[in-house]
C-alpha cells in the first residue's frame, strides 16, 4: 500500500490534527444522548448541517428534501462551508443558506448529515429539542426513538444519507441530486462567452482537481489527448476549474497542434459556481475527475462521465439507472488506501490512471452524446 503523504502544513500538524480529531470523537461519544418524546407539530424551524464539500452536500440533497417534504410549513435552514453557500442556495427545499453559525438560533430539530466530530459539535452546542444525524459516527442516532442504521461502503453515499429520514420513518426514495434549474439565474456572462465563440453545443472537461488531491487526476496528458480527439471530430471544447488550480493551463500547453489549441475555451477562474451551473445546463457533454464540478453536471442533468482512481465510484458516483446518461470509470488497483474521510492526502500513481486511455473515454463520450 502507498504511504500516505505528509501535508504541506508538515508532519508536526499533520500529527496534532488527527490527534485533535480523535480526541473530539471521543468527546461526542462521551455525550449522553438523553431520550425525549418527538412530536412533530413542535417543528417549526430545522436545521441541516453539511460541512463537506460540494459533492457530499449533493449527495446529501435527496436527504435534505425527503425530510423538508415531511415539514412542508418549518423553516428550513442549511449550514455549510463558505466554498458550498452558491450551490446550496439553488435548493428549493432551503429557505436560508448560511456558513455562519452565529447566525443560527432556536433550532426545534438539528440534523447533523456528517460523520465528523465538528459537525456533531455544533448540533450539540445549540440545543434544539430534537437531534438526529450521524452524530457518533457512521450509525445513526437521536435524542428520540427511531430506527436503528448504520452507514456502510456497499451502499452509495446518497443511499447513506437517506438513512437519516429512513430512521425517522420518513418515505426516501428519491435518488437524484436537488437542484432548482429554475433558481439558476441567466448569466450575461455565459451568454456573451458563448456568442463570442459562436457555440451552441460543446464539451466541458475539468482536468483540475484541488490542492491536496492531485491523485485523483486523470492526468493533463490524457485530458489534452481527449481535447485533441474531441475537436477533430468537430466538437466545441471548454475547460473549467476552480481559480486556483492549474490543470486546465497545464493540459493547453501539452497540445501540440496550434489550431486545436485556439480551438479551446478555458474558462478556469474566470466564472462562479452558479455562472458554472448556467453553463453546464447548456453542456452536452461533461468529462471531469471526482470533485465538486462533477456532481454539479449531474445535478443539472447534464450527460456525464466521472473519472475516479482512489475514490470509489461505488459510493460517490450515482448508481446504474439513476441518471440515463452518466458513466463512472473507476481504476482497479490494490495499492491505493481506500477513500476516507478529511484530508486527502495519497500519493499520486500516473501509471495507474492512464491505464484508462483517452480512447476508451471518447468512445464513451461518443455514445452518451448520441
Amino acid at each position: 500500500m502507498v504511504e500516505k503523504e505528509i501535508s504541506k502544513q508538515g508532519i508536526v500538524k499533520y500529527i496534532s490534527t488527527i490527534a485533535a480529531r480523535k480526541a473530539a470523537r471521543l468527546t461526542i461519544k462521551a455525550i449522553p444522548l438523553k431520550k425525549t418524546e418527538f412530536e412533530k407539530a413542535k417543528v417549526k424551524k430545522i436545521l441541516f448541517i453539511q460541512l463537506y464539500g460540494i459533492g457530499d452536500y449533493l449527495m446529501s440533497t435527496p436527504a435534505i428534501k425527503a425530510i423538508s417534504d415531511e415539514f412542508p410549513k418549518a423553516k428550513k435552514i442549511l449550514l455549510c462551508k463558505k466554498h458550498s453557500l452558491e450551490i446550496a442556495k439553488l435548493n428549493p427545499c432551503i429557505d436560508t443558506a448560511t456558513a455562519d453559525i452565529k447566525k443560527i438560533k432556536k433550532i426545534d430539530l438539528a440534523i447533523s448529515l456528517n460523520d465528523s466530530a465538528e459537525s456533531s459539535i455544533i448540533a450539540f452546542k445549540l440545543k434544539p429539542k430534537y437531534l438526529i444525524g450521524f452524530l457518533k459516527g457512521k450509525t445513526v442516532g437521536a435524542n428520540f426513538e427511531i430506527k436503528g442504521f448504520s452507514a456502510n461502503e456497499k451502499n452509495s453515499w446518497v443511499e447513506n444519507y437517506l438513512l437519516i429520514p429512513k430512521a425517522m420513518k420518513i418515505n426516501a426514495k428519491n435518488q437524484k441530486y436537488v437542484l432548482d434549474l429554475k433558481k439558476i439565474k441567466r448569466s450575461d456572462k455565459i451568454f456573451s462567452i458563448l456568442k463570442k465563440n459562436k457555440i451552441s453545443t460543446f464539451v466541458v472537461l475539468n482536468p483540475n482537481t484541488r490542492e491536496g488531491a492531485e491523485a485523483k487526476n486523470w492526468g493533463n496528458k490524457n485530458y489534452a489527448a481527449l481535447a485533441e480527439k474531441l475537436i477533430e471530430r468537430g466538437h466545441k471544447v471548454v475547460f473549467c476549474g476552480g481559480k486556483d488550480e492549474d490543470g486546465s493551463k497545464k493540459t493547453i500547453e501539452l497540445i501540440q497542434n496550434k489550431k486545436v489549441k485556439e480551438k479551446i475555451i478555458d474558462l478556469t477562474g474566470k466564472v462562479s459556481l452558479d455562472e458554472t451551473a448556467c453553463l453546464f445546463s447548456k453542456v452536452r457533454l461533461f468529462v471531469g475527475n471526482d470533485t465538486g464540478l462533477m456532481h454539479i453536471s449531474l445535478a443539472v442533468g447534464c450527460s456525464t462521465i466521472g473519472i475516479f482512481g482512489p475514490t470509489n465510484s461505488k459510493i460517490l458516483f450515482p448508481k446504474n439507472g439513476i441518471y440515463k446518461k452518466a458513466f463512472a470509470f473507476q481504476i482497479k488497483n490494490g495499492e491505493w488506501p481506500c477513500y476516507f474521510r478529511g484530508p486527502f492526502n495519497v500519493k499520486q500513481n500516473q501509471k495507474y490512471m492512464d491505464s484508462i486511455a483517452p480512447s476508451k473515454v471518447f468512445k464513451k463520450a461518443t455514445e452518451l452524446m448520441k
